[in-house]
C-alpha cells in the first residue's frame, strides 16, 4: 500500500471469505480483517519496513486503511 513491506507479527484466524486475498475486509479501531487464501487473518501487531513493532491500533492511526483496500503482494 504505502510501498513499503508490512511484517505480520501478531494475528488470529478467522472464517470470513468472499473476497481476494490481500484484501482488508474490515477495520476497527484495535484490529484489522485480511483476506487469505481460505479463510481470514485478524491482524494485531505489524512491523513496517525501518521500523519497531507496533501494535495494529498504532498502525491503523496512520495508514488510515479501509474495507476494500488491497496489499500489494510483490516485494
Amino acid at each position: 500500500m504505502s510501498g513499503k513491506r508490512l511484517k505480520i507479527c501478531r494475528s488470529r484466524t478467522g472464517m470470513t471469505t468472499g473476497t481476494s486475498p490481500g484484501t482488508i475486509i474490515s477495520a476497527d479501531k484495535n484490529s484489522f480483517l485480511v483476506s487469505c487464501g481460505s479463510g481470514s487473518l485478524q491482524v494485531l501487531e505489524v512491523q513496517v519496513e525501518g521500523k519497531k513493532r507496533m501494535s495494529a491500533r498504532e498502525y491503523l492511526a496512520g495508514a488510515k486503511l479501509t474495507s476494500g483496500d488491497c496489499f500489494d503482494s510483490t516485494g
